[in-house]
């Protein structure tokens, strides 16, 4: 009996050697929060020194890293300077970054706090929507340049084949299709270029064979428009013929400055050539009919 009740007695004592005080954060739910210097150093300093349950574990506070179990532990002090910040004027974001307090606690604590935005704030309202407008500018203009790069290598090589479809097309839309004339008109400098191409690769015409006249409006300088179109085209100065000026009052001021350089209005001439004249034109129409039939 002796020997039992000794036996007892030492188990309770190696029990009360491996037990621990009870805590109260037993079952509540941990939250990791990142806090401030100051914040970290009060923290470490508090459990060093007022808990002898952390010296008797001998754990190891990090001082990146504080684990709260409650929001109630949140130290007092950090709550006033939060709030002392939002009564200056700073926003949540700005607080965050400051203190690193998360949104969810500066909306807790400042929910009853008016708030008038100091000037880092407005300023960072009114640029707000030129910095997101500058995003988006850029996010458009990457995006447009792979897209070119795809349409660039889906579509390879142009045969001459190519050209000649792609002038039909062109004429289609832009060429004239009436009075057997061969003629076509328009202000963008690329359509009159491939056009100019088409007619000497495709129809076989020579610089002589084709001439262009300008369409301009009082607030355009002929001279200046000349020059351009001329490099533009690398047709010779002698194939250029008399520029007309709308001089009509009756039209829109809307249209004033939108064509810069006029209209070019590029017309063949057969130069006694009966296949260039007439007959092309007859020629050019019979391809266009011809693609109608076959699709």
């Amino acid at each position: 009996e002796i020997r039992r009740r000794r036996k007892n007695r030492n188990r309770k004592a190696r029990a009360g050697k491996n037990s621990f005080p009870p805590t109260p954060f037993l079952f509540a739910r941990p939250s990791v929060q990142f806090l401030p210097r100051e914040a970290r150093q009060s923290f470490g300093i508090l459990l060093k020194k007022g808990s002898s349950f952390v010296q008797q574990l001998r754990l190891k506070i990090e001082p990146a890293l504080i684990v709260w179990y409650t929001s109630s532990m949140q130290p007092s002090y950090l709550k006033e300077k939060v709030i002392g910040l939002r009564k200056k004027g700073y926003s949540y974001s700005l607080i965050e970054q400051k203190l690193g307090v998360s949104n969810s606690t500066l909306s807790d604590w400042l929910k009853d706090v008016p708030f008038n935005p100091n000037k880092t704030v407005l300023r960072r309202i009114k640029n707000g929507p030129s910095i997101s407008g500058r995003i988006r500018h850029n996010l458009k203009v990457k995006d447009v340049i792979e897209i070119k790069k795809l349409a660039k290598k889906e579509l390879g090589k142009i045969t001459k084949r190519d050209l000649w479809l792609l002038g039909l097309g062109l004429y289609l839309g832009e060429g004239s299709k009436t009075y057997e004339m061969v003629r076509i008109i328009n202000s963008n400098p690329q359509i009159i270029k491939l056009a100019v191409k088409w007619f000497k690769e495709i129809c076989q015409l020579e610089d002589t064979n084709i001439t262009i006249s300008l369409h301009l409006y009082p607030d355009n300088n002929i001279d200046e428009c000349v020059k351009y179109w001329k490099k533009e085209t690398n047709l010779p100065l002698t194939q250029f013929r008399k520029t007309q000026i709308d001089k009509r009052t009756d039209k829109s001021n809307k249209r004033k400055r939108k064509l810069p350089y006029g209209t070019a209005h590029l017309t063949i001439i057969s130069n006694g050539n009966k296949n260039l004249g007439v007959r092309l034109h007859r020629k050019i129409m019979g391809w266009i009919e011809n693609i109608f039939e076959r699709t």
